[in-house]
């Protein structure tokens, strides 16, 4: 007598009466490791360190200097020719803020600042004034992060800025923010923070001096990384871009940064910072070739902190 092949269905119920015992052996093995596991990490969450170790307040204050070489560009047309010519611009300028952090959960925290800046310069304005002019500006900030203290932290952003020059022109600047950072161990060289930002920009510019509103978007992009020298001294080095489009020109500026920060050995918490940048600055404006200038610049700086970490990296990385 001839055997039939076996169906479909009994290959399928054969299989499957093959793989149960391997099934339920991997169930009964994995199974106890992934609840141990599991029980491990929330037993974690009571002694992880908090996102903020205690609510803290920071006063900054200080001084920049930006220095942007002449452009001089030309159009060649089917009409004639024209040249572009501006003079190099040295912006002075003074700035103070105010900043708060408190904790929200454990592992989350909000941030808080206030600022207020002035000084000569025409960056914020070129579009109306081809003359250097004066400035001031105040705004606030607000930042939203999860961070562990051991690892890294990311914090979300929005912003407000009025910016006030000469002849009563006035602009509302809003912005958007993204920040992350990892906080590298020590391996032998001392510990490091790597950081990248973004922020977005939206400036509707508006005055008696002109008859219409001038819209401005500002990108930029920041990154880099903050070695400790010691637990009180860092330095940071990074890159930045930034991209400014207006309604008839745009600016492309293209810097490397060296930071000195250095906690004082004193009673009180004081911070004082110094700050260097050099780069490339493509100016455009139609129908103009773009031209590209020389942009250099310095800060000196100072933070008093309120109810702080015991050394600079345990501010940064705990409270800040």
């Amino acid at each position: 007598m001839q055997s039939q092949p076996p169906s479909g269905s009994d290959t399928r119920w054969t299989g499957i009466r093959r793989a149960a015992p391997v099934v339920l052996g991997l169930i009964f093995v994995i199974g106890p490791l992934v609840a141990s596991r599991a029980a491990r990490a929330a037993d974690s969450a009571d002694w992880r360190r908090p996102a903020v170790a205690a609510t803290n307040v920071r006063v900054s204050a200080g001084y920049d200097y930006v220095s942007i070489d002449k452009t001089r560009t030309s159009y060649f047309g089917s009409g004639g020719s024209a040249t572009l010519s501006i003079d190099e611009v040295d912006t002075h300028a003074g700035y103070a803020e105010l900043v708060a952090t408190l904790p929200v959960t454990h592992s989350s925290g909000a941030r808080g600042r206030v600022r207020a800046g002035f000084g000569d310069t025409r960056r914020s304005l070129d579009a109306l004034d081809p003359d250097e002019s004066d400035a001031s500006s105040y705004g606030v900030e607000l930042g939203l992060f999860v961070r562990d203290p051991k690892l890294g932290s990311v914090t979300f952003g929005g912003s407000y800025d009025r910016l006030e020059g000469d002849g009563g022109v006035d602009a509302n600047a809003f912005g958007g923010s993204v920040e992350a950072a990892i906080f590298f161990p020590d391996l032998g060289s001392g510990y490091i923070d790597w950081f990248a930002r973004f922020d977005f920009t939206h400036r509707r510019v508006s005055g008696a001096g002109q008859p219409f509103d001038v819209d401005a978007d500002v990108y930029r992009v920041a990154a880099g990384a903050g070695w400790y020298a010691t637990e009180d001294i860092q330095v940071l080095a990074g890159g930045r871009w930034t991209r400014t489009e207006e309604e008839f020109l745009s600016e492309d500026d293209r810097e490397g940064f060296l930071t000195l920060r250095w906690r004082l050995p004193l009673p009180l918490s004081l911070e004082v910072s110094a700050s260097g940048s050099a780069g490339l600055s493509e100016y455009k404006q139609a129908p103009f070739r773009g031209d590209h200038r020389l942009i250099y610049g310095a800060r000196v700086g100072f933070i008093y902190r309120f109810r702080s970490g015991p050394t600079l990296r345990e501010s940064i990385r705990a409270y800040d």
